[in-house]
């Protein structure tokens, strides 16, 4: 669990570098091609959250409950995002 305002900072700028990553990749898979707007904005929904999601489940050490509090989300639906990324729903330590 974050427990202070400099581990939280960390967390954000590891998400924030991991979604920098992902969209130079993005960038580099169209370059040059039209894409589709849905596409766009579903990969990038998609990216955001498998992110968010391991990243949430890591720092919290695999508490679903406090990972679940972190995304704001309900705790049974950070159960369907792990079934849904195929996320290993383990301690993480």
């Amino acid at each position: 669990m974050i427990s202070s305002r400099e581990q939280y900072n960390t967390f954000l700028g590891t998400f924030q570098g991991d979604f920098q990553k992902h969209i130079q990749v993005f960038k580099q898979f169209y370059a040059g091609r039209r894409v589709p707007t849905p596409t766009l904005m579903e990969d990038m929904v998609e990216i955001v959250r498998k992110s968010a999601v391991n990243m949430a489940m890591t720092v919290c050490e695999g508490n679903q409950v406090h990972a679940a509090a972190m995304l704001g989300i309900h705790r049974n639906t950070l159960r369907k995002y792990i079934r849904m990324y195929a996320l290993r729903a383990v301690k993480y330590k």
